[in-house]
């Protein structure tokens, strides 16, 4: 069970639409198949106040999202990361780079 502290009004209810009644706390997992359904809950996610992390399936991208309004997207490559990054700053999101320095 994950304690819950802020609201997830977002997240519940598209959880409602799609028949899950538990509370975020008690089934913190959402499984988003197609594009528009990951779109969909990206929104509800980034609307309530809370942490959380997307894990595509098979692209090897891991998006972490937290409730002071940062996001880290980590990918196995640029390509990867750039396919979710560059469509964030045309929606005129602020980026800041950490890339890792060549050795």
């Amino acid at each position: 069970m994950v304690r819950v502290v802020l609201s997830t009004n977002n997240l519940a209810q598209l959880r409602n639409r799609h028949g899950i009644s538990e509370p975020v706390g008690q089934s913190p997992f959402h499984v988003a198949a197609t594009p528009e359904d990951i779109r969909t809950l990206l929104f509800a996610a980034f609307a309530d106040p809370v942490d959380f992390t997307l894990f595509s399936v098979p692209k090897r991208l891991v998006l972490f999202a937290d409730h002071d309004e940062y996001t880290s997207i980590f990918g196995m490559s640029k390509s990867a990361v750039n396919r979710i990054a560059t469509p964030l700053k045309q929606g005129h999101v602020q980026f800041v780079s950490h890339e890792p320095e060549q050795p």
